[in-house]
């Protein structure tokens, strides 16, 4: 018998362009090695990795979320011999954005920053499917600014990503 309490399917795709088709059209990037290409038939975004180089994949999703609601974002990503620098290593989702608090004074709220992935996978050469959830808070109701990201920085190796998904729900 499984539990089934508290699961919410995920529903329609937040995030725009997230196949990946049309260029990187819908996404502001923060550094040109950054490609879109095809590798084993799917189009995709390519992260050259620098040494203490952050590498931004980012698009706005202000209106989009609801306050205290939970959301899961998920998508393939292949590593091609990543290897971790020691300065701030990152491979991750991350949303964060800001909101007038309380006091009227514009203040930076974090939704979400997954976790590295493993070094096995970091090494695997294969597409690998990840998922993060994450749930809103009563910040989101006055926020101002809100921003999905894909945030690698210090590695070297090759990042792909494809088929990015966001939705409301914690079940992709």
């Amino acid at each position: 018998e499984t539990n089934l309490n508290n699961l919410q399917i995920g529903g329609r795709n937040i995030l725009r362009n997230t196949y990946l088709r049309q260029n990187i059209q819908q996404w502001e990037i923060n550094n040109s090695a950054i490609k879109n290409v095809t590798i084993d038939g799917y189009s995709c975004t390519k992260f050259q990795g620098e040494l203490q180089k952050p590498m931004v994949l980012s698009q706005s999703i202000l209106g989009k979320l609801q306050a205290n609601e939970e959301y899961i974002v998920s998508g393939w990503w292949y590593f091609d011999n990543v290897e971790m620098g020691t300065t701030n290593p990152s491979v991750m989702y991350h949303v964060d954005g800001s909101y007038i608090n309380d006091s009227g004074v514009s203040s930076w709220y974090q939704l979400l920053t997954s976790s590295l992935p493993d070094s096995a996978t970091l090494k695997s050469k294969k597409w690998v499917y990840i998922k993060a959830t994450f749930k809103t808070n009563a910040f989101y109701a006055t926020a101002t600014r809100c921003v999905f990201y894909i945030y690698t920085n210090d590695f070297t190796g090759t990042v792909y990503v494809r088929d990015l998904k966001l939705e409301k729900g914690n079940k992709a």
